[in-house]
């Protein structure tokens, strides 16, 4: 939840002006980076809020002054876990999606690789965070997932130097 606010302020920031972040909800253009990133942050964190409030909700033991707004809380979570886990991929990619829509020409050459290159280190990193607040025996998945998550970055950063060219790769090894 921290990370996604930083990303939203990340956001607002590198458009200007807050009212910016509006306009930009007022808009669905499928061929701007910006205008997707900003549909799948606020889709993502509104599901994650969610999500993250009931648990807080539940690990204080129902101490959240939310009076009649709990049971529409709890039946609202599951769906919101779900919008979540549906807007994670694509959110995990958006930095990749708007770094390679640029002039730089190491970006702009790996277009075609970068997103699963983000996707398979933010698998990783989800994994290690899981392992780290899950009891051993339970952390089972978070495992595989991590493991999948270096399989994965390995494999798309070795076909996508492959599969860029020579000159616009050399950055990616020397400074």
């Amino acid at each position: 939840v921290t990370a996604l606010g930083l990303g939203g302020a990340a956001l607002v920031a590198d458009l200007g002006r807050p009212e910016r972040f509006l306009h930009m909800l007022r808009t669905f253009k499928p061929t701007s980076p910006m205008s997707m990133g900003t549909w799948i942050l606020s889709a993502f964190g509104a599901g994650m809020g969610t999500a993250v409030a009931a648990e807080v909700d539940r690990m204080t033991g129902s101490r959240l002054p939310l009076g009649p707004l709990r049971p529409v809380l709890r039946a609202v979570e599951g769906p919101a876990g779900v919008e979540a886990a549906v807007f994670a991929g694509p959110l995990a990619a958006y930095t990749a999606a708007l770094l390679s829509d640029t002039a730089t020409p190491t970006w702009n050459a790996a277009r075609e690789d970068l997103a699963f290159v983000f996707v398979s280190s933010a698998s990783l990193a989800s994994g290690g965070l899981a392992m780290v607040t899950t009891s051993v025996g339970e952390a089972g998945p978070a495992r595989r997932l991590a493991v999948l998550g270096v399989a994965g970055e390995l494999i798309a950063t070795k076909l996508m130097e492959r599969r860029m060219d020579p000159v616009a790769a050399e950055p990616l090894h020397h400074g």
